[in-house]
């Protein structure tokens, strides 16, 4: 059960949440194979020959610094490397903002979610 009483609130300043988006877009998103989106937690499925487990272990390191509300798990099974990211109710909208190919660079996360800018 998620703790909906969690602070929700990524602490990139708007440059450095558009570099993030930028680098997961180049480097990943290209070799995403599927993505599924259900209730509070996003799965995205990678061909395990186009993205390591070393560079999914890069981007958990880089988003518990930035986002520590979110929770990360990675599993492997012989063609694909699949990290599943959940969070608080209210997180969905900001993880799927993140991980989409098709959002704006610039940050569209609701009201729900914070940037701290201080």
């Amino acid at each position: 059960m998620h703790n909906t009483e969690s602070t929700i609130c990524c602490t990139l300043s708007q440059p450095e949440l558009r570099q993030r988006k930028s680098d997961i877009r180049r480097s990943l998103l290209p070799h995403l194979k599927a993505s599924t989106y259900t209730g509070f937690a996003t799965r995205l499925v990678f061909a395990k020959s186009a993205i390591s487990f070393v560079q999914l272990e890069r981007l958990i390191a880089l988003e518990r610094t930035c986002c520590p509300f979110l929770a990360f798990e990675i599993s492997q099974t012989d063609g694909e490397l699949t990290l599943t990211i959940s969070g608080p109710e209210g997180s969905e909208d900001f993880v799927r903002d993140l991980f989409s190919a098709e959002s704006p660079l610039a940050c569209g996360w609701s009201g729900s979610i914070a940037e701290n800018t201080g």
